[in-house]
């Protein structure tokens, strides 16, 4: 098990307990501190984080597939931010 597992123990009845494992969501992460790996977010991912949308998940996810993975927080500067917000 590492940090940014979770594991759910459920009892279904008197015979049957139901336990699952996954990996906590990005957003999750964030709001825990967690560290995360920017290269296996997908745009679902990077959208569910505060001033990121559509657009500018797409643009990392285009500027990760043309220059390779981010080896920091600081090379995501790399991907270029629209100033128009909605």
């Amino acid at each position: 098990m590492q940090n940014s597992d979770i594991d759910e123990v459920v009892a279904r009845d008197q015979q049957y307990i139901e336990i699952t494992m996954g990996k906590m969501k990005v957003r999750e992460r964030v709001l825990l501190g967690i560290p995360f790996d920017p290269y296996g977010i997908k745009p679902a991912g990077w959208e569910s984080l505060p001033g990121i949308g559509p657009g500018l998940a797409k643009s990392i996810m285009a500027d990760r597939h043309n220059n390779g993975a981010f080896v920091s927080a600081e090379s995501l500067q790399r991907v270029p931010v629209s100033e128009k917000r909605s």
